[in-house]
């Protein structure tokens, strides 16, 4: 496959998700493969592939299997021209992440210590491997279990079993949906999206969180959305359909 093609949503997948902004995307196959590829040339600036190295420019690229995590059941995209970031859920209700962690949008810090201490290997604000979240897990309770993932240019939203939504990454336009629009944030639940029985899906775009019902229609929304609503998240509701999450696309 050339570069700036893009993989064909067949039933041969389960999950396949594109970030135009970052030039990359991620598939899932029928055994729980994960594989990711670049669409642009700065498809990988940020390891979002999660191969174990980066690169500024990509000249071809074809879909490669992510050979340390198994039993995969969904991935997602998501980042900007400036960032990229990756998430793959298991089976087991895993999440693992790679890419740019600028804003900690991967999610691996500590809740209960914020942004302080947060520190990367070799100095660089990203991770070039797929790293197991362990924070988001800690907060949930009982048999709670993660349902599905948004992606936003900067940050990170999971939508729970119980209808808890928790977020992390950049806060400052207030797309976490937590009090105090903090600049950064590790992982926490938000009040303002959790709670909401008819919540099925949730979308993430650039600056912007929203939860959606089972006919694709936004329920809530958090950040700097006006633009980005107008426009809507074609991408994350054919996600969420595909996923069998949501009745139909708005």
């Amino acid at each position: 496959m050339k570069l700036g093609q893009a993989l064909p949503i067949e039933t041969d997948f389960r999950s396949v998700s594109y970030s135009a902004g970052s030039g990359h995307a991620a598939a899932v196959n029928k055994d729980g493969i994960a594989l990711t590829f670049s669409m642009g040339s700065k498809g990988n600036r940020f390891g979002q592939l999660g191969r174990g190295k980066d690169a500024k420019h990509v000249t071809l690229d074809v879909p490669q299997a992510v050979s340390c995590v198994e039993d995969v059941k969904n991935a997602y995209t998501g980042g900007t021209k400036d960032s990229g970031h990756t998430a793959l859920l298991t089976q087991e209700g895993v999440l693992w992440m790679a890419g740019c962690d600028r804003w900690q949008q991967l999610g691996l810090g500590s809740p209960g210590a914020g942004a302080a201490g947060y520190t990367w290997s070799g100095g660089k604000i990203w991770r070039r491997s797929f790293k197991k979240n362990s924070a988001i897990a800690s907060l949930m309770t009982g048999d709670e279990h993660i349902v599905d993932v948004a992606l936003g240019g900067d940050h990170t939203a999971v939508l729970t079993s119980s209808k808890n939504v928790y977020c992390w990454g950049r806060g400052g336009q207030g797309q976490l949906g937590v009090a105090g629009n903090p600049f950064v944030s590790a992982p926490m639940k938000s009040n303002k999206f959790s709670g909401d029985p008819a919540v099925k899906a949730i979308c993430a775009l650039r600056d912007c969180t929203a939860t959606v019902n089972e006919d694709g229609n936004v329920i809530k929304s958090a950040g700097k959305c006006e633009k980005v609503l107008v426009e809507g998240f074609k991408e994350c509701l054919r996600a969420a359909k595909h996923s069998k999450l949501i009745c139909q696309e708005n």
